[in-house]
């Protein structure tokens, strides 16, 4: 079962040194350096971070709200979940689990979804009293979507050709409705987008209302997300085989994003890709490419890369606006918070750490954000002359970007952001908070 879980040039750099690097956490700007290493160019200093909180256990998994930090640690064999709060470091809640943790997800409706590494077992906690709502113990599930009453989730049957779709209740786990699809197949949640009426989406909110399936036989179907009924199908010859996406023979893959469908092909050598609508699954554009590639969304565009670079197709029509060898994996920016007009944070074609923010219409750079991670609207930065530091910076409207603080002996692959704050986990897998200046 294929399923779609529908990504500074002013970087104070530290002074190279043959002493050793001090690793110890630390959230502190050292503003004389930054100015130094500014060249004394007439840059404002930026206000130290101000650490928050400092978990004190070993974490697992974590997540971040604007007002709290959940966490996931053993304590004698058993997983527990905590809540603290960033007002005042004090544990709100603490409950164990009779389950091991991969992953713990914050979803707005107060929920807290935490998955076994396995995905063999999900726990659903209300997050403010830390109470279980409900569990599911048997078989893989994935979460596809959560809204504000319901769950939408897969459900693997052990030895079974096929898996269970199935809403249920946010609060009590209770099914709403249940579908078998195809366990070699594709499903994925859609969202209306802003082309659609509200009678035509049967949602004003913006949230999910189509599901879209594809079978081993080529056979698409889109669902309804209240009742599971079905309201369309076509037959679009093609099978799903993300298996084979990687290599140089025939490969298809269906990827969603907002309210069309796409279907990405190499087929005797030739690539092209493929535009539904998702309402009816009619077909709306095709588009041959240079090369078979990986989409993205990049808002009103369809950004599509290669190990060599990428193309933006002009979502509407399929037209391609620009080709780019030195940039790919687009994001589109409003979708990482990042304030502003629409633009794209996309990654070096040499596979490096390197970033950047291009404008969607023409591929110019805008922005260069260095060897980086972006975490939400946060850019982190890797210090190229120390080793350990990290710049933590902010991009502004005018593709500014400012660098508010540093931080040292933090894993940046483990940071997360949420409202005005920051968190991550040193070396020592302690979890760190930090509250952003501004």
């Amino acid at each position: 079962m294929v399923i779609d879980l529908g990504d500074a040039s002013a970087v104070p750099e530290t002074s190279r040194s043959p002493r050793a690097t001090d690793l110890r956490p630390v959230a502190v700007l050292t503003a004389l350096l930054a100015v130094l290493a500014l060249g004394g160019s007439a840059v404002v200093a930026p206000l130290p971070l101000r650490a928050v909180l400092v978990t004190d256990e070993l974490t697992g998994a974590f997540a971040l709200s604007p007002s709290a930090l959940f966490t996931s640690s053993y304590v004698e064999g058993r997983a527990r979940v905590r809540r603290l709060s960033l007002a005042d470091e004090s544990v709100r809640w603490s409950t164990e689990l009779p389950q091991s943790v991969g992953t713990v997800d914050l979803y707005e409706p107060r929920v807290l979804i935490v998955m076994s590494p396995e995905s063999a077992q999900a726990s659903v906690l209300d997050s403010d009293t830390g109470a279980v709502l409900w569990r599911r113990t048997t078989g893989a599930t994935t979460v596809l979507t959560v809204t504000e009453d319901s769950v939408l989730l897969t459900l693997a049957v052990a030895g079974r050709d096929h898996v269970v779709l199935q809403r249920v209740a946010l609060r009590t786990g209770e099914p709403l409705w249940s579908r078998e699809l195809d366990a070699a197949g594709y499903v994925a949640a859609g969202d209306p987008g802003p082309g659609d009426s509200r009678a035509e989406s049967g949602r004003a909110d913006g949230r999910a209302s189509r599901i879209v399936t594809v079978d081993r036989q080529g056979r698409g179907a889109v669902l309804d997300f209240a009742d599971g009924a079905v309201r369309a199908t076509a037959n679009l010859g093609v099978v799903p085989d993300a298996g084979r996406y990687v290599g140089d023979g025939d490969a298809a893959r269906f990827v969603t994003f907002g309210n069309r469908l796409y279907l990405t092909r190499r087929e005797g050598g030739a690539a092209s890709i493929t535009a539904f609508r998702l309402t009816d699954l009619r077909q709306l554009w095709r588009s041959t490419t240079r090369s078979f590639g990986w989409p993205t969304g990049c808002g009103a565009y369809l950004c599509v890369s290669t190990a060599t670079g990428m193309t933006a197709l002009d979502a509407a029509t399929g037209e391609a606006r620009w080709t780019s060898e030195h940039w790919r994996l687009g994001l589109d920016s409003r979708a990482l918070r990042i304030p502003g007009p629409p633009r794209l944070v996309v990654t070096d074609a040499r596979h490096t750490a390197q970033r950047a923010l291009l404008d969607p219409a023409t591929g110019r750079v805008r922005s260069v954000l260095g060897h980086s991670e972006q975490v939400g609207p946060l850019v982190l930065r890797r210090d190229s002359a120390r080793a350990g530091r990290i710049w933590v910076q902010a991009v502004e409207a005018g593709d500014r970007v400012r660098t508010v603080g540093s931080l040292d002996g933090m894993s940046l692959e483990r940071c997360v952001a949420a409202g005005r704050h920051l968190a991550c986990a040193d070396g020592n897998g302690r979890a760190h908070v930090w509250r952003m200046p501004g």
